[in-house]
């Protein structure tokens, strides 16, 4: 497995059955780069995508923190 493929916890790592989702959210941004760059979107839409994209990372990561959390509480 690819350390891109890894989400690094504190005592292991969690991996990812399909797909890097980290890398996604970092494809949905280049996209939404290109889309502006052929003027497809008014810089309102264009921030607005990236708050949302921004949003998705805070919630996978609290996502993450919480089962790290219930993990710990298991064992």
């Amino acid at each position: 497995m690819k350390k891109s493929e890894q989400l690094s916890l504190d005592e292991g790592f969690y991996e990812f059955k399909d797909t890097n989702i980290l890398n996604r959210i970092n494809k949905v941004k280049s996209f939404v780069s290109e889309i502006k760059e052929h003027n497809m979107l008014t810089p309102e839409d264009y921030q607005e995508m990236l708050d949302l994209t921004e949003d998705l990372e805070d919630v996978i990561s609290d996502l993450f923190d919480y089962l790290l959390l219930t993990r710990n509480q298991m064992f």
